[in-house]
């Protein structure tokens, strides 16, 4: 209900906080915040052990993060664009035979093996913008929560 019980520093123990669920909120300058969902249940003992992370640190944990998405994404895109030249070689193959075929029955099966491993091309390259637009996406991410991390007051070292 976004009421506020108390606010302190240290070590607090409460002793009469309502029966009911609530948000923890722990925050700190220089620090990442931390909400927690707690249930206080009737005559029962919570506690909770709560560590905070440097703000710094957690900018670049997100970093390393997006850093290893963005090359996931990246090699699948490569992976995918690969077969898709795989398929347009096949299919050039399929096309300079239908070309050279002599018999109407030859004819017809080489294209329709031209058409297939056209169309599987075509599908492959499509298919290989999502993995370009998810690499591209983090890429920004990462970008952004290594200079979130190198603007904050407590610097650490990072070797990449």
């Amino acid at each position: 209900n976004n009421k506020t019980y108390d606010s302190w520093t240290g070590l607090k123990f409460f002793n009469s906080i309502p029966v009911g669920t609530y948000q923890l909120k722990i925050s700190r300058d220089d620090y990442a915040s931390i909400i927690e969902k707690i249930v206080i249940s009737e005559n029962k003992l919570l506690t909770k052990n709560i560590t905070l992370i440097p703000y710094n640190q957690k900018m670049l944990s997100k970093s390393i993060f997006h850093k290893k998405q963005k090359w996931y994404s990246f090699g699948s895109a490569t992976a995918i664009i690969s077969f898709a030249i795989v398929s347009n070689l096949i299919a050039d193959n399929y096309y300079k035979n239908y070309q050279d075929d002599i018999t109407t029955s030859s004819a017809i099966s080489d294209r329709e093996k031209y058409e297939k491993w056209d169309n599987i091309r075509d599908y492959s390259y499509n298919l290989s913008l999502l993995p370009i637009a998810y690499g591209t996406y983090n890429l920004v991410l990462e970008t952004f929560f290594k200079f979130r991390a190198k603007r904050s007051k407590n610097r650490i070292l990072a070797i990449f």
